[in-house]
């Protein structure tokens, strides 16, 4: 029974990381990995810069497109409420006129 009960576990934690990460099927991943060569010292060089260009570039700003869509919206509302304020300046010039 506990040995069915660690079959269920391990059958929803690779469940959860295909749900997650798009299919990814992580015995295939791991599999696949066994099987590559080691890395050599070119490899591990170029891992190295590529970890540090990813600490560079800092954290991903998840709520970004939803800032840039919200920005978008009030400058769609300021441009039309600026040229509603200069058409009414267009006609109060013209009645003074």
């Amino acid at each position: 029974m506990n040995l069915r009960e660690k079959q269920m576990e391990l059958s929803h934690l690779l469940e959860g990381v295909a749900e997650k990460f798009r299919g990814l099927r992580l015995p295939r991943v791991i599999g696949d990995y066994h099987l590559r060569l080691p890395p050599d010292a070119a490899l591990r060089s170029r891992i190295a810069d590529l970890v540090q260009l990813i600490e560079r570039m800092g954290s991903v700003n998840l709520d970004a497109m939803r800032e840039h869509d919200e920005a978008q919206k009030r400058f769609t509302f300021y441009s039309e409420q600026k040229a509603d304020l200069d058409q009414a300046l267009s006609d109060l010039e013209k009645a003074i006129q």
